[in-house]
C-alpha cells in the first residue's frame, strides 16, 4: 500500500479540506455567514476567485474562511518571524554584561566605564559591576573600602535611573554589584538626555 502524502500546508485549501459536510463560514468582508455546506463554501469561494481555508478544524462543525491563502500564508509567517524576533531580543536583553573597575582607576576611566555601562543598561542588559583584587591590584584586598567607594561613586554617577539589583558585595578577591535600570526608567529621547551620566566626584 503506497503511503497517503502529507500536506505540507499549515492549513488544508480548498479541495485539500476533505470528510467535511458543513463548515461555519466567514467571508472575504469578515462576515459571519454561518453553518454552510461544504460545496456551497467551497464555490462561493471559487466564484470569487479566492480560497476556502479551513482555521480551525477541531471546531464543530469546522471554521473556514474565504481569503487569498497566498496573502494570509504571507502574513502568518512574517507575524511568527516577528514574534521569533522579538523573543530572540527579549532573551538578548537579559544577557549579563560586565564592566571591569580597577581599584587604581583615574577619574577619565570611570567616567568612559559609567558611559558604556549606560548603554548596556539602556538597551535593557543587566550590568555586572566589578572591581577586582588581582595582580598589581592584590594589595588593595586589605583595603576593600577603596573599591566599594569606587563602585558607588559610578552608581551614583548612572543616575536616578539605575537601581542596584544586588548591593555591592566581595565574593573571594573581587567586589560585585548588580545593576538594572529601574522600570520608571524609559529609553525614550527625552529620559536618556536625563539620564546622561553626571560628573563622577571623589
Amino acid at each position: 500500500m503506497r503511503p497517503v502524502p502529507r500536506n505540507p500546508e499549515p492549513y488544508r485549501v480548498n479541495g485539500l479540506i476533505r470528510g467535511v459536510q458543513e463548515v461555519r463560514l466567514i467571508d472575504d468582508k469578515d462576515e459571519n455567514v454561518g453553518v454552510v455546506l461544504f460545496t456551497d463554501a467551497l464555490r462561493m469561494a471559487r466564484e470569487r476567485e479566492l480560497d476556502l481555508v479551513e482555521v480551525a478544524a477541531q471546531a464543530k462543525p469546522p471554521v473556514c474562511r474565504i481569503l487569498d491563502y497566498g496573502r494570509f500564508k504571507y502574513e502568518q509567517e512574517k507575524k511568527s518571524r516577528q514574534a521569533r524576533k522579538a523573543g530572540q531580543a527579549s532573551k538578548a536583553a537579559q544577557e549579563m554584561k560586565e564592566v571591569q573597575l580597577s581599584p587604581r582607576i583615574e577619574e577619565h576611566d570611570l567616567q568612559m566605564k559609567v558611559k558604556r555601562a549606560l548603554k548596556f543598561l539602556r538597551a535593557g542588559h543587566p550590568v555586572r559591576m566589578v572591581v577586582r583584587f588581582f595582580g598589581r591590584d592584590a594589595r588593595y584586598l586589605s583595603h576593600t573600602q577603596v573599591g566599594f567607594d569606587i563602585i558607588h561613586r559610578a552608581i551614583e554617577a548612572l543616575g536616578p535611573d539605575v537601581k542596584l539589583d544586588r548591593p555591592p558585595r566581595l565574593e573571594s578577591r573581587q567586589l560585585e554589584a548588580i545593576l538594572r535600570v529601574a522600570k520608571s526608567g524609559t529609553s525614550s529621547p527625552d529620559s536618556e538626555k536625563a539620564a546622561e551620566p553626571t560628573a563622577v566626584t571623589a
